[in-house]
């Protein structure tokens, strides 16, 4: 994934159409699409488990832990189920 990852970003700075990029390439088209949506979809799963960690304090959780603290008090985040959630800066 990390070579299809770079092959993206080069297209991306290339300003060519996907038929020239690919064919500059020696990939087909079918093959780019597929990996362009793969990556997005891993991109934007990651990106979600770092929200849900945000909300849940995971980093903190792991700090008191260390220093033998078991309470919740202050890390228990709220429910995003029903809210809107913006992403910026996915790099994609």
């Amino acid at each position: 994934m990390a070579e299809w990852q770079q092959r993206l970003r080069r297209f991306e700075k290339s300003g060519l159409t996907v038929a020239r990029f690919c064919t500059r390439e020696r990939v087909s088209a079918p093959t780019f699409w597929y990996w362009r949506r793969k990556c997005a979809r891993s991109a934007s799963a990651h990106q979600a488990g770092l929200v849900l960690a945000l909300n849940r304090r995971i980093h903190r959780a792991y700090n008191r832990v260390r220093e033998q603290n078991f309470s919740l008090a202050g890390l228990v985040g709220f429910d995003l189920h029903g809210k809107t959630c913006g992403i910026v800066g996915t790099g994609l």
